[in-house]
């Protein structure tokens, strides 16, 4: 018994270590950080940075309090509620997350202001809908992002584009256009002239179906034959009673 009562003694004290030292890297930055405070105790970013080491160490209140003193030493008034809205978002506060957001948003709009923080809003505000299961929301806070910045990540069109989908077939033609959007900024991107051609044929889009297939086909050579035979198949599934001659 001593013995397992040892080994019990050892583990919890393993435990109280590991959490006292699970976050080194953070702790080094925190340290980086206030060491560049000291020399400028009025830089907002500074502040900014602090703020999000805290809050990934998951010190809120400590992390709040540097946010509010970024937003003292000039941070702009949506970036601050941007990042309250992540620490809402890590105590599972969604709805209150939304709200912040929301609120970011509609004063930029007021103020006529459009910039990268309004692209990671609507980014965040995309996420957050989407752990609520709230598609069509979703989906269309990554097109605004999209819209500001056409050429953030483009698997950004193909999480729309689902997004859509998953909110039923009333909303494939949204989808479609989605991807639509992405070929304009991605022309060469395989994976949409891919999926442009699913979504036409999942929605009974036949004709469009036939122009994009052949469209692809034209314009990548490079394309297997059999990636081409089991692309006409999927598109020839659909089409058996159809009159190609309307192409």
């Amino acid at each position: 018994m001593t013995g397992m009562k040892s080994r019990y003694i050892l583990l919890c004290l393993l435990a109280v270590w590991f959490n006292l030292t699970a976050h080194p890297t953070l702790d080094i930055r925190m340290d980086a950080i206030d060491n560049e405070i000291k020399q400028s105790a009025s830089n907002a970013a500074l502040y900014l940075q602090k703020g999000e080491v805290q809050r990934q160490n998951r010190d809120f209140s400590a992390a709040r309090q540097s946010f509010e003193h970024a937003l003292k030493h000039g941070t702009a008034q949506p970036l601050y509620w941007y990042h309250l809205a992540k620490i809402a978002r890590d105590q599972d506060k969604i709805s209150q997350a939304i709200s912040l957001l929301t609120q970011a948003v509609d004063w930029q709009i007021q103020q006529t202001i459009q910039n990268n923080t309004s692209v990671l809003i609507y980014i965040e505000l995309a996420e957050l809908y989407t752990m609520t299961n709230q598609w069509v929301k979703a989906a269309n806070n990554y097109l605004k992002a999209l819209q500001l910045h056409h050429k953030i990540d483009p698997g950004i069109y193909l999480l729309a584009s689902h997004l859509f989908t998953q909110s039923g077939e009333a909303y494939l033609s949204s989808a479609l256009q989605v991807i639509d959007l992405g070929l304009e900024q991605h022309p060469g991107r395989l994976c949409f002239h891919k999926k442009g051609i699913e979504l036409a044929l999942a929605g009974r889009q036949y004709r469009s179906a036939w122009k994009r297939f052949y469209y692809l086909i034209q314009t990548h050579p490079g394309l297997s034959r059999k990636a081409q035979q089991f692309t006409q198949l999927s598109c020839n599934q659909p089409l058996i009673h159809y009159n190609k001659a309307a192409l």
